[in-house]
């Protein structure tokens, strides 16, 4: 269900105009800018639910309120975001998020929590 998790995030991502890739960012840098990192909590294996972490990593050189603006978006679309999949649910819910300033380059951490339920 990692696959379907990823590309379902992807695709809410990129609808919301957000320039973003998973892992590492290698198109034209256009900023702002953003790339993802997954990693799995826990796995239930009674009940085929695995709980993860999505952070998506947005970089910046402009306005601060650019961020604030994408993270508006990111925590409306996914305020208690629920998808039905071939194989299964996907849940992902808006966490928090962490802004950090490193010299001229903005950075800022959108935490999303997963949860994944694998169906029969």
């Amino acid at each position: 269900m990692e696959k379907e998790l990823l590309k379902v995030i992807n695709e809410e991502l990129l609808s919301l105009g957000i320039n973003y890739e998973y892992g590492e960012y290698k198109g034209e840098l256009k900023y702002p800018y953003a790339v993802g990192e997954y990693s799995e909590n826990d796995y239930q294996y009674e009940s085929n639910i695995t709980n993860g972490e999505f952070i998506l990593i947005v970089f910046h050189r402009g306005n601060e309120l650019d961020l604030i603006n994408i993270k508006e978006l990111v925590k409306q679309k996914f305020a208690d975001f629920r998808k039905v999949v071939t194989g299964g649910t996907i849940n992902v819910s808006y966490r928090n998020k962490l802004f950090i300033r490193e010299a001229d380059l903005k950075k800022m951490e959108i935490y999303l929590d997963t949860k994944t339920m694998k169906g029969e």
